[in-house]
């Protein structure tokens, strides 16, 4: 029996984060058995009072708490979304390590699954599988929101879109992965990789970018590029940033969501208590 540890950073209506949760459940093959780990704002009632989501995962899932990150501070760095999203994962993969588990799948919060490729990352010797974001596997140039400062972004994992091995997880975290902005001499290394020279430009490097460029980069690890066959990823839940997105279309897109829950899980997730 392979035991998945599955990672997620929640900040949404309890039935989206069920949905994905259910489907990677049903997704699974049934020699493989999943933990699921979710992290939540501590702050989660200044945008819902809403408590389902810890009712309808209570005995499913563990939760991890973490302060949210001051959004005024961050205003200004090229993805502040994802600086408070990696606050809440490396909250989650800090306690990771205390686990007995073979793979970590990480996963955003709105993901509908069909099927979990973990047969063939087993078969394959695979350390570490996933999607590269926006097809984007070099860097690109952006510019901050406010100040519309240009910056260099390096490529990373789709949140969705990753599977690690034990000794994946354990190579890639032993350096510090939080989102940081960098300039100078530092980017050459990153640079050289692609066989560019770095701009004189500060580069922006995400948690997942610097996972994906440890594990590719420094280790001589099996690497797979790949996607997961009939994933659905809906996006634009968070409470802020779909909010910020879809405006006054959010509670209609959520009711879409919550409508496919039911639909394929009528009874919620109350089977997966009584299995566990």
């Amino acid at each position: 029996m392979k035991k998945i540890f599955v990672a997620s950073a929640v900040h949404c209506p309890a039935s989206v984060a069920c949905l994905t949760v259910g489907s990677i459940s049903r997704s699974l093959p049934s020699d493989c058995e999943a933990s699921f780990h979710i992290g939540v704002h501590e702050n989660f009632d200044d945008y819902t009072h809403e408590r389902s989501l810890f009712k309808d995962l209570e005995g499913i899932a563990n939760f991890y708490f973490v302060d949210e990150i001051d959004w005024d501070k961050y205003h200004d760095v090229i993805h502040r979304y994802s600086v408070m999203h990696a606050k809440n994962i490396c909250n989650i993969l800090s306690s990771a390590k205390y686990f007995e588990w073979d793979y970590l799948l990480i996963t955003d919060q709105d993901v509908f699954y069909n099927h979990i490729p973990i047969h063939q990352i087993i078969d394959n010797n695979v350390d570490f599988y996933t999607g590269v974001f926006d097809n984007k596997d070099k860097p690109w140039s952006s510019t901050t929101i406010r100040n519309k400062i240009e910056m260099a972004v390096m490529p990373k994992p789709t949140a969705h879109h990753m599977i690690l091995s034990r000794e994946a997880f354990e190579l890639c975290t032993e350096d510090n992965v939080y989102p940081e902005v960098i300039t100078g001499d530092e980017n050459n290394w990153y640079y050289d990789m692609y066989n560019q020279v770095a701009p004189d430009l500060p580069v922006f490097y995400d948690t997942f970018s610097k996972m994906y460029h440890n594990i590719r980069y420094r280790t001589r690890l099996n690497v797979q590029i790949g996607g997961f066959d009939g994933a659905v990823h809906y996006g634009k839940c968070s409470f802020n940033y779909g909010r910020w997105t879809v405006a006054d279309k959010y509670d209609e897109y959520i009711k879409i969501i919550e409508g496919i829950y039911q639909n394929h899980f009528p009874d919620g997730l109350e089977y997966l208590k009584v299995k566990r």
